[in-house]
């Protein structure tokens, strides 16, 4: 078993489910707490770059290429 490779199945559960956690961050953020006010890009910024980091979260667990820790 190698460490943060593909059969590291510890670091790719736990990316999957921080990728769920990211997910619903990005999609709160982006909902319901982009209003149109002075919050407006920063909270639409957060959101996009959480749901990036899901994706990438997503990405290793499933098929584990692409860890986001090692970039």
């Amino acid at each position: 078993m190698e460490f943060n490779g593909k059969d590291d199945y510890l670091a790719r559960w736990i990316h999957g489910i921080s990728a769920i956690v990211l997910g619903f961050a990005g999609v709160i953020l982006l909902r319901f707490f982009g209003d149109y006010n002075r919050w407006d890009l920063r909270l639409n910024l957060a959101g996009f770059a959480a749901l990036l980091l899901a994706i990438r979260c997503a990405w290793y667990a499933i098929s584990g290429r692409g860890n986001p820790n090692n970039d």
